[in-house]
């Protein structure tokens, strides 16, 4: 379980960069828009494209084999990273790629929601993520559906019924932990669910303003 004995160190790492992106969009043609990238690298040369949906607590070795066309090799060179897959390559370099600093450990208190939807529920409770500073938290209204799937859990089988889902994607509450790039969640009634999580370059680690949990920017209340 885990990225393995060394990481973090030398190059490997979480890097975060943006990228820019060209679209066609309706009426008003082509359209360029930036796009964020997360890249991880692995002491053993190995890197991969974007977190995994748990982070990286989870079993590298079943992640390569399950999503291969993710992961590619990289060799160093001048302290520069040449990453390369077979329909893609990237530089990563001090100008374009920041590494990103582990929060392992982080115990803040606050409340966290949505950022592309905030304020926009009506008479409805807005769903919340609260967090507090002994280790607990509470999902109100169901926030963590809106950022993970029914694999984020422990032991919970691929394909399930409708009504199989819901029960295993109810809020509740419990007491959290901060590890490997993963947002570890223990369930008072027993349920863990691990979902990747990063706080943005440049942010306060003891007390983030935002953090990205799962393909979700939150910000704090």
């Amino acid at each position: 379980m885990g990225p393995g004995k060394g990481f973090g160190e030398g190059l490997s790492g979480v890097y975060f960069g943006t990228g820019r992106r060209y679209a066609l969009t309706v009426g008003s043609g082509l359209q360029g828009m930036n796009d964020v990238r997360i890249i991880v690298v692995l002491p053993d040369g190995k890197w991969r494209e974007n977190l995994p949906g748990r982070g990286l607590e989870t079993d590298i070795a079943a992640d390569r084999r399950d999503f291969g066309d993710s992961w590619g090799v990289w060799t160093a060179s001048g302290g520069v990273v040449t990453a390369t897959t077979q329909n893609d390559r990237v530089v990563l370099d001090a100008q374009s790629w920041t590494k990103l600093s582990p929060i392992d450990g982080l115990r803040t208190d606050g409340i966290f929601a949505r950022e592309d939807v905030l304020g926009q529920w009506g008479g409805s409770p807005e769903p919340e993520l609260m967090f507090c500073d002994d280790g607990t938290f509470e999902d109100r209204s169901g926030l963590l559906n809106m950022v993970g799937t029914t694999m984020d859990f422990d032991g919970v089988p691929k394909h399930l019924s409708e009504q199989q889902e819901t029960y295993v994607l109810r809020p509740g509450d419990g007491t959290y932990e901060f590890r490997n790039f993963t947002l570890v969640l223990r369930f008072s009634d027993g349920r863990v669910r691990r979902i990747s999580v990063y706080a943005l370059p440049n942010d306060n680690l003891k007390r983030p303003k935002r953090l990205v949990l799962g393909s979700s920017g939150l910000v704090r209340k």
